[in-house]
């Protein structure tokens, strides 16, 4: 249960409230295969794990899936993998198929971009309301 208190002082019960607000995994799965398909266009692919991976480079994301748990997250992108949604791709010098892409991406097309740097929070805020 949750309280909370109201503007005469009294505790409410704002439980319900709050089960209404909390978004699921699945509700969350279109904004995570945008931020996929961004960061592969952009040159900055994400992989499933690692140093790459999805969790360790969360905060690029949009901020709704800054909260999300590692093994969430890789479930979420496994989810993505199995609808065929996003693939993962080999890069040219790569050993591994391992970058995420939409099919239609470049990446996944064969074509990609890799570009040095890094991935400014701004940037990202600015595509995202574009």
């Amino acid at each position: 249960m949750t309280y909370v208190r109201d503007e005469r002082g009294l505790l409410c019960d704002r439980t319900d409230d709050l089960v209404r607000l909390k978004t699921s995994a699945e509700d969350l799965l279109p904004l995570l295969r945008r931020a996929i398909a961004d960061a592969a266009a952009d040159g900055k692919p994400y992989t499933k794990t690692g140093v790459n991976g999805v969790h360790a480079r969360r905060f690029e994301m949009p901020e709704a899936l800054h909260g999300i748990g590692k093994h969430s997250l890789v479930s979420m992108v496994d989810a993505l993998l199995a609808s065929e949604e996003i693939v993962q791709a080999m890069a040219d010098n790569s050993k591994s198929v391992k970058w995420l892409d939409v099919p239609s991406g470049n990446l996944a097309q064969g074509n990609p971009t890799f570009v040095s740097g890094f991935v400014r929070r701004e940037q990202v805020d600015e595509r995202r309301t574009a």
